[in-house]
This record gives structure tokens, C-alpha cells and sequence, in this order.
């Protein structure tokens, strides 16, 4: 199918499942968009670097702007479009799940493991 026709079955009133698959497709897309922009944003973006026509190694570089992203959509009262707009404290997000994370980590740990050396079953 070309371009052009799915985007016309899309709008056509008998091509309303074909625009319900359309917009799931779509929600996916932005899932993995969203993963690429995360690990962009942590890790940089490698670049080849050339000399005289050829690969002498490749450097990470940080783009500052990637993170602009994931702090609008993690936390839009503080940096995305509704940040200044209303005076009221803004809890922090991460507050609550630093706060279980402690009891979360120690519950791991309590777990036995048959895997490991020394651990489990004798």
C-alpha cells in the first residue's frame, strides 16, 4: 500500500479499524521514539571521525538539548508547558519512588538465588 492510499483509507468512514490500528501503531512508534530519545539523552550519540578519506575512530557527544524531552514529559509541572503558569509547590516526582526504593532493593536481596554460589540450596 502507498502512502497516499493509507492515509485516505485512514480518513475514509469505512476505514474506521484501519484508523484505530493506525493510531496503536503510532502509540508503539512513540514508545520506541521515547527509548531512543532516553538513551540518547544518557548516553550521547556516536559520530565517526575521519581524516583523509578514512575512519580513525569514532567520539560520544553530548547533546544537552536530548534531555529536554524526558524532563518535559516526566515532569511538565516543573519544566514543560505548564511550568510558571501555576504559583502553587510542586512536589517533586521522584520524591515517593526514591522513598520506596530502600524497602524495594532490601526485598531483593532477601530473595535466595540457587544460582549463586553459597546461597540457596546447600
Amino acid at each position: 500500500m502507498n502512502p497516499r492510499l493509507a492515509y485516505r483509507l485512514r480518513r475514509h468512514p469505512r476505514g474506521a479499524r484501519f484508523a484505530r490500528l493506525w493510531e496503536r501503531a503510532e502509540e508503539v512508534a512513540a514508545k520506541r521514539l521515547t527509548s531512543v530519545a532516553f538513551n540518547r539523552a544518557l548516553n550521547g550519540v556516536r559520530r565517526a571521525l575521519w581524516k583523509n578519506g578514512e575512519l580513525v575512530g569514532e567520539e560520544r557527544r553530548d547533546d544537552p538539548r536530548l534531555l529536554i524531552f524526558p524532563m518535559r514529559h516526566l515532569d511538565p509541572m516543573r519544566y514543560g508547558a505548564l511550568s510558571g503558569v501555576l504559583e502553587v509547590p510542586v512536589p517533586d516526582p521522584c520524591a515517593a519512588a526514591s522513598a520506596q526504593l530502600p524497602a524495594g532493593l532490601n526485598a531483593l536481596e532477601d530473595l535466595d538465588d540457587p544460582g549463586e554460589p553459597g546461597e540457596g540450596a546447600a
